[in-house]
Formats: structure tokens, sequence, C-alpha cells
């Protein structure tokens, strides 16, 4: 296996365990994966600075409001710049909030920083496709 195809595969492990650590409310997972200057522009165009803390409970905020009950990644492109790695990528969710369940689907870019030899998470940004469902718009709210 090449170097390039080893930081490949390396990067979209830990863009997956970030996902389940999302998805499954795994504070410890966050607290590990991400730096503490993270940042974040979601599929809505919201963005926000947050400290390792506010993540933290930014992760059991959406979890009470919205949950996502399917999810898929898949196209990864990572580019390296030094100890920076960028991923894009595409993303196909299902997420529930009370009664009602949305598709949507779109990309993410995700920036990484190399710290010996883990990988921590600077930046996440998403954008959702025209193909997306048409969420009511409580619910646009509720999963940002």
């Amino acid at each position: 296996m090449t170097e390039r195809a080893r930081t490949e595969e390396q990067v979209f492990r830990t863009v997956r365990q970030w996902w389940r650590a999302w998805i499954e409310r795994d504070r410890r997972a966050i607290d590990r994966l991400a730096h503490p200057a993270y940042d974040e522009t979601d599929e809505t165009g919201h963005f926000r600075s947050l400290c390792r803390d506010d993540v933290l409970a930014a992760v059991e905020e959406r979890g009470r409001r919205a949950a996502i009950e399917r999810w898929h990644i898949s196209q990864p492109s990572v580019h390296r710049v030094g100890r920076l790695v960028m991923c894009n990528y595409a993303f196909d969710i299902e997420v529930r909030h009370g009664d009602h369940l949305v598709g949507l689907k779109g990309r993410a870019s995700d920036i990484l920083i190399e710290q010996g030899s883990e990988l921590l998470y600077l930046s996440h940004s998403g954008s959702l496709s025209p193909s997306s469902d048409r969420a009511p718009a409580d619910v646009d709210a509720e999963v940002r």
C-alpha cells in the first residue's frame, strides 16, 4: 500500500469515527477527536466557532432534538498540505425529528490536523444537494 493510500484510509477512518461519535453522542470520542480550535459551518450555512466544551454540549443538544437514523458517507477525496489534511466526501442521511423522517444528501469538507500519530478535527463544513427532501422549517432548524 502506498503512503498516499495509507493516509486516505486513515483520514476516512477518522471521518467515520467523527460521524459515529456525533450520532451516538459519544462525548469521550468527540473529546478525543476535536481540536481545541474546532469550528463548523452546517448544511444551512450557519457558522460557529466552538471550543471543545461547546462541541460536547452541541452533541447533547442535537441528539435531544433530532436523531440520524441512517447515514452513509462515500466518495472521499483527500488532500494533504504539511500537517493539515482536507477530506471532501458525499453524505446521505435520514434524520428523524418527531414524526418527520427527512432524507438529506450533500457534500462535506473536513479539515484535520496531524498531531503525532493522531488526526484532530479543526473544521467541518457541509452543503445540501438540491435533491434533498425539503424538511419542514422546524426540522431544518433543529438539525443544525
